[in-house]
Parts: structure tokens; C-alpha cells; sequence
């Protein structure tokens, strides 16, 4: 059951059939999204906005570089968070504009084990502090902005939203912007879940628990009022970056503003460069804390090489390895440049 491109982005809105009856009119699924559909029916949303500047942007880029900086943002944020509860004790209203939370756990296993007496997925493998910390929110409900570096392991809170939907009987999506993407995450979460795949090309059990798909086919799916919305807890946004893209960034929009108040939101991405103003306006957006973690840590790492034409080795002069410069190679470079920059005599 495929539709035709009907909303003009280009991509071809498959939803398999399985958004309208797949979900068995309810039946066992939605347990664990109704008690927090019903708490959020009454909430309002804000317009819309994202509020970047070049001057934030900048400051967010250092803030992520400089560790005395970031010190001094954690503690004006301390003051802020005093002088509103002061404010409120007092009678007055207090600020109610900051949606993101940036303040990191102190002790996040102490946290874990008082939140949680038994995780609903476990991994052959020690977890970081930031997927720990993503996992104590999911398990409390809230919605995450986990920004790592490439092969850093965001994914493994996007394993977790999906057992943590499977052991509620709900729902959970995994969005992502290319369909190639969407197909290893199939291969790659099939193996432990029951995971359909909905692209503008294939529609593979549609009407599974948990569901991988491009953001065109969910926004698609929101235009139409499909079904199996009502029971889906976690939405899953992997390379929400692209929310900035020129032409395809509205789908993420429209799809952030569309999506139930009662549904969390995982947001994934590595290049996202102003986190907690766009974090904010998520949060501002849908009426909701969104609380940001991640990691500096690169694990795989990068070379920076000049390059000045050829085929072979030689022609590649490394400048920078593992966040070090190297003078050797940038002066090999230099000389290498200045040589062809020569009349060559005959």
C-alpha cells in the first residue's frame, strides 16, 4: 500500500497500510502513554522559533571548547535557577521562559539505582555517563538532546527509548533523513526488537511496536491522523541537525510542532552547534523540559590533511592528528606548495 507523493517533498508517503488499523484499534497497546496523554491535553504551545544569532552561535561554539567558560555558564545558570525559586517563595511568578536544562547529574549512578531497580534493556558493554544520563530520563519520562561526536554512542539511547516502549506496550519511532540510514537501523534493531520499516520505497511490518522510517513519512502520517500516533510514547530523531537544512528543514519543524504532547522526544545529533537554543525552543515548543547531555570525547579520531593534487600518498601532508598539530607535516606542505608555485627551467 503505497501513497503517492501528496505533500510535494519529494519523498513517497509509504505508510504500508499500517497507520490506520495496524494497531488493532488499541487494544493492549497505549498502556503506558494514556495516564501522560491525558495530563498533557489541557497544555498550550507556543509559536514557533528557533532564536540563533551569529552572537550565540558563537558563544555556544565556545561554551563547548572552553571548560572555565563553561564553568562560569553552569553557575550563572545556578544563580538564575536561586533567584527564580526566591522569586517564587516570594509570591511572584518566577522565570518561566527556559525550557532546556543543561545542569549535569552529580552523581548519575546513585540516580540510576534509585530510579531505576531494573532497566528495561542492558548492553554487553559498560555505558558512558551521558548515555546513563539519558537512560535515568527516559526512564523518568523526559525528553533528551544527546549531543556526541560520530561513533560516540548516541545510538544507545535510541535502543533504549525502543525496549522501554516495548516493556510499556506502546510504541516508539526512529526517524531518520536518508533512506540508507533507515535500512541499517532496521538490520541493526531487528536483531534485538520488533522493528518495522516504512521509506518511500518499502513497507515492512508496519504494524510493529517499534517503527524506523524517513521524517517525511511521519509528518505524512501527522497530516492524516494515523492510528497508531495515540500509542506511540518515544519519537526518535536521529541527525536532528537537519532541522537547519534549506529545503528539507521544515518537515523537522513541522513535524516537532505536530507531533501529541504526550510523546517524548530523543534528539541525536553531532554537529549541532547552538545545543541549548534549540533545545529551548523544542522544549518552548512543545511545552516541556528538554534536558541536554553528551560528550566531548571524539572516539574515533581526526586527521587533517592538505592536499595539492596526485594520485599518490606523497601528495596527502598530514597538519593534525588526535586534536594535535603537527609542525612537520604543515612545513612539509608549505615547501611542497612553494615547489610548484616555481618556473620549472629546461
Amino acid at each position: 500500500d503505497s501513497d503517492s507523493d501528496s505533500d510535494g517533498d519529494g519523498v513517497g508517503d509509504n505508510n504500508g497500510g499500517g497507520d490506520d488499523g495496524g494497531d488493532g484499534g488499541g487494544g493492549s497497546w497505549g498502556r503506558g502513554v494514556k495516564e501522560k496523554a491525558e495530563r498533557a491535553a489541557g497544555e498550550e504551545s507556543a509559536p514557533p522559533g528557533i532564536p540563533t544569532t551569529p552572537e550565540a552561535e558563537l558563544e555556544a561554539l565556545l561554551l563547548s571548547v572552553d571548560p572555565v567558560r563553561r564553568a562560569k555558564a553552569v553557575a550563572a545558570a545556578a544563580k538564575r535557577a536561586t533567584s527564580t525559586a526566591a522569586t517564587v517563595a516570594a509570591g511572584g511568578k518566577g522565570d518561566t521562559d527556559t525550557w532546556v536544562v543543561m545542569e549535569r547529574l552529580a552523581d548519575v549512578d546513585d540516580a540510576l539505582r534509585r530510579e531505576v531497580p531494573e532497566f528495561a534493556h542492558t548492553f554487553p558493554f559498560p555505558l558512558d555517563t551521558f548515555q546513563k544520563e539519558a537512560i535515568y530520563h527516559l526512564e523518568r519520562g523526559e525528553s533528551v538532546f544527546v549531543a556526541a561526536h560520530t561513533s560516540a554512542g548516541k545510538t544507545v539511547v535510541a535502543e533504549y527509548a525502543f525496549a522501554l516502549a516495548t516493556k510499556h506496550c506502546t510504541r516508539a519511532i526512529y526517524t531518520s533523513p536518508i533512506k540508507t540510514i533507515s535500512n541499517q537501523k532496521f538490520r541493526d534493531f531487528g536483531k534485538q526488537f520488533d522493528v518495522g520499516l516504512l521509506t518511500g520505497d518499502v513497507s515492512i511490518k508496519a504494524d510493529a511496536p517499534c517503527l524506523i522510517m524517513t521524517t517525511e513519512i511521519l509528518r505524512s502520517m501527522l497530516y492524516r491522523g494515523a492510528d497508531l500516533i495515540r500509542d506511540v510514547e518515544w519519537v526518535v530523531f536521529d541527525e536532528v541537525h537537519y532541522v537547519n537544512d534549506a529545503e528539507r528543514g521544515v518537515v523537522w519543524e513541522e513535524v516537532i510542532i505536530m507531533l501529541p504532547a504526550h510523546i517524548g522526544l530523543v534528539l541525536l545529533s553531532a554537529t549541532v552547534p547552538n545545543v541549548s537554543e534549540f533545545a529551548d525552543w523544542v522544549g518552548r515548543t512543545k511545552r516541556k523540559k528538554v534536558f541536554v547531555t553528551g560528550t566531548h570525547r571524539r572516539p574515533v579520531p581526526l586527521e587533517h590533511v592538505l592536499y595539492f593534487g596526485g594520485d599518490s600518498e606523497k601528495d596527502f601532508y598530514k597538519v593534525g592528528e588526535r586534536e594535535a598539530f603537527l609542525p612537520a607535516g604543515y612545513k612539509a606542505a608549505t615547501d611542497a606548495l612553494n615547489k610548484s608555485k616555481k618556473p620549472s627551467t629546461g
